[in-house]
C-alpha cells in the first residue's frame, strides 16, 4: 500500500534549555495517521518560532534546533514547514542560569547597610526558578582600588536580595564587588563608588525661562554632607516630581544621566513655579518662569447685547493649550456677525473692539461674532456667539388702506427700533391712548397688539391720521374714510 503525506507530524520535548539543542522527530502522515515511510526532510524545509531565535540542523527524520532570545517559563509554537506539508509544537522554555547579575542602589553609603538585589541570567533573561543559597555557600568579597580584597559578611534578606554595608573606603572610591554562589558555580561583579550621606537633592531646569507646551530638561544631582555630588546616584520611577499647585504638567520621563523630560501644559502667563522632587529621603527644589506666546485668538463677549447699542468684544491671545499670553497686543482686526448689517461699527479699544449691530436682528436670536487678526505674524479667526435682544424706540401703526365709517377695522401694532429690528416681547399697555385727527374714534376689543376699532362722526369722506401712544413710544398712520351716502 502507497501511504501518500498529507502533513507532518512533529514530536518535541516537553520543556526545553534556552540556547541547547533539542531534537525534533518529524514523521509524513496520511489523514488516517498512516507513515509515509518514503519521507525524507527536504533542503527547504523550515522552522519558525511564535517568539525568540531558531536555529536548526537537519537529517532525514530529524531536527537538531536551538531556542533562545525569550524570557523563562515562556511557551513557544514551533511551526514547520516543508513544501506543502506543515505542523506545529509547543516548547516551554528553561532558562538556565550562565551568571550572577549584581543591582546595588543608586547610592551607597560608607558603613551604611544597603539591599544588594542578585539575580541569575542567561545572556538578558533571568532564570526565574533561581534562589540565593545560605551564607555558607555564599562568598561576598570587594577589591579595593590599591588591589587588597576584603570578604564582607551578608545576610540573606530574601531569595534573591542580600543585606550588607561597605567597609570604610574612601568617599568616591570605586571598588568591585564578587559574589560566588559556591553550590551552582555562579558569579558576577559590579562596580561601586561610596559617597557621604546625601543630604539634598540638586534640580537644574534647561532655562530659568519655560515656554509653556514646549518640552524641556530637569538634570538631578544628590548632594552629600560635604556639598559635593555623590557618585552612582540613579533617579529611579516613579518618579516623585511635584509642581506648584494649579500648575499641569505632562508626566515626567527618566531618561539618559539622571534628565528627566516633560512640558508645562497648564499655567499662568509669567507664573513662578517651583518643583520639587522626593527619592530614599531626601528632596531638592528648583524655580522657574512660565511664558505663555500666544497662537491663537479667543473671544470674550457679553451674555446679551442690545440692538442698535454699542458693545466690547474682548480680544485675548492664547497658545494651544488655552493659557493667555498676557502680553498679547492686539493690532489691526477685522470683525463681522453671522446675521444682519454685514458692515459693523467697530473701533479699536484697548484689549479688543467695539461693535454696533444694525439692522436684521431678531429678538432673543443668537448670532456668531468673528474677529481675524494678526498672531505672531499669521492670521488667525477666533468666534463667539451672544444672544441679541431689541429695544423698541418707536410703534409701527398698520391700518387698511380705506375703511367706512361706523364700520369695523383692526389697527395691528409693533414695536421696533431705529433699524427695524421688532421687538418681539412688546406688550400693548393697559394705559395707552389712541387719538384721531378726524371723527371719533371707538375702540371695541384689544387682543395682543391688535385693536378693533370703528370711525364715526363723519359727514364726509376724508382722510384720518390715527396716533397710538404706549408711554415713550408712539406712531402714526392715515386711512381714507368713505361715508356712505
Amino acid at each position: 500500500v502507497d501511504v501518500v503525506a498529507t502533513r507532518l507530524e512533529l514530536s518535541a520535548p516537553a520543556v526545553v534549555v534556552s540556547g541547547d539543542a533539542f531534537v525534533i522527530e518529524v514523521s509524513a502522515v496520511n489523514d488516517s495517521g498512516a507513515v509515509d515511510l518514503s519521507y525524507s526532510l527536504s533542503s527547504s524545509a523550515t522552522v519558525a518560532a511564535s517568539e525568540g531565535i531558531v536555529e536548526l540542523l537537519r537529517t532525514t527524520s530529524s531536527l537538531s534546533v536551538t531556542l533562545s532570545g525569550v524570557s523563562d517559563g515562556t511557551t513557544v509554537t514551533l511551526m514547520m514547514t516543508d513544501g506543502a506539508l506543515s505542523d506545529t509544537a509547543m516548547v516551554s522554555v528553561d532558562v538556565v542560569a550562565e551568571r550572577l547579575y549584581l543591582m546595588p542602589p543608586s547610592l551607597i553609603t560608607i558603613d551604611e547597610p544597603f539591599a544588594l538585589e542578585v539575580l541569575a541570567i542567561a545572556g538578558s533573561f533571568a532564570d526565574t526558578d533561581y534562589v540565593l543559597p545560605t551564607s555558607i555557600a555564599l562568598s561576598v568579597s570587594l577589591l579595593q582600588s590599591d588591589g587588597s580584597t576584603a570578604s564582607l559578611l551578608v545576610s540573606r534578606v530574601s531569595d534573591t536580595v542580600l543585606s550588607l554595608s561597605l567597609p570604610a573606603l574612601s568617599v568616591g572610591t570605586t571598588a568591585l564587588l564578587t559574589v560566588v554562589d559556591l553550590n551552582e558555580a555562579l558569579s558576577g561583579s559590579v562596580a561601586v563608588q561610596p559617597s557621604a550621606p546625601v543630604v539634598s537633592l540638586l534640580l537644574t531646569a534647561d532655562s530659568p525661562l519655560l515656554q509653556v507646551g514646549v518640552p524641556f530638561n530637569i538634570q538631578v544631582m544628590a548632594l552629600t554632607t560635604d556639598g559635593a555630588v555623590a557618585p552612582g546616584f540613579r533617579l529611579t520611577a516613579p518618579i516623585d516630581l511635584v509642581a506648584t499647585t494649579g500648575v499641569l504638567t505632562s508626566a515626567p520621563m527618566l531618561r539618559v544621566g539622571n534628565r528627566l523630560e516633560l512640558a508645562i501644559l497648564q499655567a499662568e502667563d509669567n507664573q513662578p513655579v517651583v518643583f520639587t522632587l522626593s527619592q530614599d529621603g531626601v528632596s531638592g527644589m528648583t524655580m522657574v518662569t512660565v511664558l505663555v506666546l500666544a497662537t491663537r485668538l479667543a473671544l470674550e463677549l457679553p451674555a446679551t447685547v442690545v440692538a442698535g447699542s454699542s458693545f466690547a468684544v474682548t480680544v485675548r491671545g492664547h497658545d494651544a493649550q488655552g493659557n493667555e499670553d498676557i502680553d498679547f497686543v492686539l493690532g489691526s482686526a477685522e470683525a463681522s456677525v453671522s446675521r444682519g448689517n454685514a458692515e459693523l461699527s467697530q473701533v479699536l479699544i484697548p484689549g479688543g473692539l467695539q461693535l454696533r449691530l444694525g439692522g436684521g436682528q431678531l429678538d432673543g436670536g443668537e448670532i456668531t461674532v468673528s474677529v481675524e487678526a494678526l498672531v505672531q505674524g499669521v492670521s488667525q479667526t477666533s468666534t463667539a456667539t451672544v444672544v441679541v435682544t431689541v429695544e423698541g424706540s418707536e410703534l409701527q401703526v398698520s391700518v387698511p388702506a380705506s375703511v367706512v365709517a361706523d364700520e369695523l377695522f383692526e389697527i395691528a401694532l409693533l414695536s421696533e427700533d431705529i433699524f427695524e429690528n421688532i421687538d418681539t416681547d412688546y406688550i400693548l399697555s393697559s394705559s395707552a391712548t389712541v387719538g384721531t385727527s378726524s371723527g371719533v374714534l371707538s375702540i371695541l376689543s384689544n387682543t395682543t397688539n391688535t385693536l378693533t376699532a370703528s370711525l364715526s362722526g363723519l359727514s364726509e369722506s376724508t382722510t384720518a391720521t390715527l396716533t397710538v401712544t404706549d408711554g415713550t413710544l408712539s406712531g402714526t398712520a392715515t386711512v381714507v374714510v368713505s361715508v356712505p351716502v
